[in-house]
């Protein structure tokens, strides 16, 4: 009887030791899962086709932590004229009579815009003009993003913006990269010079006091 009295206490320490040291031990909480979000998105692909054709555009986003990612089927894609072009799920664009519309892929709250242009018959690459789309003025901080159009010999309009080269006399008050994309650094004048199939076009961009 001693003997199973003293294993049957020593059972019972030994309990209560490892109960005292799991009450001692600190619990240690994971922290939240972050999720990365989509900062910015690209719009890829043709953006010129006769009526009729038929493309598929893609989405690309860069994410909060810096990655990029194909979101295609997951954006919401919108037209601004479905008349010349009619957006679908997943990126398809239908184009539907000459002219320029914009294709729009948002996610997330997040938006960005294509200029996307019909043509009735195939383009010979022959300009006549071009025409500077986007601001004269911003505050500073703003951005915004000019688009390059090319007036062809059959009067039809072709966004050339991806052939286009962008500089600014003075990127200290305003800086634009080679998509086009402009931002707005300090207050002053600057000049924004375009050159598209051996066109040239300057104009001022003028960063107004900012509040």
């Amino acid at each position: 009887m001693r003997t199973i009295s003293s294993v049957l206490l020593a059972v019972a320490t030994l309990s209560y030791s490892l109960a005292c040291d799991r009450a001692n031990t600190p619990l240690t909480l994971a922290g939240p899962t972050v999720i990365a979000a989509a900062v910015s998105i690209s719009i890829i692909g043709e953006r010129q086709l006769m009526v009729g054709q038929t493309t598929t555009l893609r989405a690309v986003a860069v994410m909060s932590d810096g990655s990029r990612r194909d979101v295609s089927r997951d954006a919401v894609w919108g037209s601004s004229n479905a008349v010349v072009c009619t957006a679908h799920a997943g990126g398809i664009i239908v184009s539907e009579n000459a002219g320029i519309c914009d294709v729009s892929a948002s996610l997330d709250s997040i938006m960005t815009t294509a200029s996307f242009a019909v043509a009735i018959s195939a383009w010979t690459g022959e300009v006549v003009s071009i025409d500077i789309q986007g601001p004269r003025t911003l505050l500073p901080g703003q951005g915004d993003r000019y688009l390059v159009i090319a007036n062809t010999p059959d009067g039809s309009q072709v966004d050339v913006t991806a052939s286009a080269t962008f500089s600014s006399s003075d990127p200290s008050v305003a800086d634009v990269d080679h998509d086009g994309r402009v931002a707005a650094l300090a207050e002053g004048n600057t000049t924004i010079a375009v050159t598209a199939y051996g066109l040239h076009v300057a104009f001022r961009l003028t960063i107004l006091p900012g509040n």
